[in-house]
């Protein structure tokens, strides 16, 4: 590990874990039928990761809710078309992360993200099978009620986490992360019914 990494994980990072873990009081698991307000992030360096993700946010999308998606991307900004990756996730607001948009301790400048962490999201989706530096500093500092992706020994930050084998790709994280989630919605719905009919 180098010596940024080092001063990454034991400084940045950590201080803003601590930060986090004071807000946690306020957390609680969110039925997806429930949010109004959902983040997606999402690495498109890996181009794998380009399908997975399309296919998650058109299972999650419904009328009447507010999606935004911050997307890492490999390419430059001064060579991109923003409207080749909104096309891609019609009825969202997406904006993107590019390699410029760091500084030296590979943190997304703050006018980059500011719209992420802003919103006071109901969840926010970790569309990333690995602990990456530069999305999870911004996830420690999002307003999001909940946080799910995939369970990892160092990411746990995350409210609702999905233990998948360590050979699997992001299809088969959003696979599980849409299973589980609604089978999470189908119980709460059904405990929501139970607790009406105990008032009559």
């Amino acid at each position: 590990m180098s010596i940024r990494e080092t001063i990454q994980q034991n400084l940045i990072l950590r201080k803003h874990l601590r930060n986090h873990r004071k807000d946690e009081i306020t957390k609680a698991f969110l039925p997806l039928t429930k949010a109004s307000r959902i983040g997606l992030f999402v690495d498109l360096r890996a181009p794998s990761n380009k399908n997975a993700s399309i296919d998650f946010y058109k299972r999650i999308k419904r009328d009447g809710c507010n999606y935004k998606l911050l997307l890492f991307i490999s390419e430059k900004r001064i060579d991109i078309n923003l409207y080749d990756y909104e096309k891609l996730f019609p009825g969202a607001q997406v904006y993107v992360v590019c390699p410029e948009d760091h500084n030296f301790w590979d943190v997304p400048r703050k006018n980059v993200i500011f719209q992420f962490l802003s919103e006071p999201f109901d969840i926010v989706f970790r569309l990333v099978l690995n602990p990456i530096f530069d999305i999870d500093i911004i996830l420690l500092q999002s307003r999001a009620r909940m946080f799910a992706g995939h369970s990892h020994a160092d990411l746990l930050f995350l409210d609702f986490g999905i233990d998948i084998p360590p050979d699997s790709n992001l299809q088969s994280l959003t696979d599980n992360l849409l299973t589980y989630i609604e089978r999470l919605d189908q119980s709460s719905a059904k405990a929501s019914v139970y607790q009406q009919n105990m008032l009559f």
